[in-house]
């Protein structure tokens, strides 16, 4: 909750170099959080389409809703 926020959610036209780096640090961030669970679980579960949610992107809550429907 003190990170920025941004952090966690991609500007328009961002440099996949520079969303590389700026999801790894965002990971960093959720692997150190008490509540990294809940806020994936919450992501999971609104589906929600956009940020790092629980360390996890928008390509890895897709892949499992991909597993989950198959």
């Amino acid at each position: 909750r003190d990170s920025d926020p941004d952090l966690f959610f991609h500007p328009e036209g961002e440099p996949s170099q520079s969303r590389r780096r700026r999801v790894a640090v965002a990971r960093e961030v959720c692997a150190k959080c008490p509540v990294r669970w809940e806020c994936a679980r919450f992501a999971l579960d609104s589906g929600e389409d956009f940020g790092i949610w629980g360390g996890m992107s928008e390509t890895a809550r897709a892949k499992l809703f991909l597993i989950r429907d198959a």
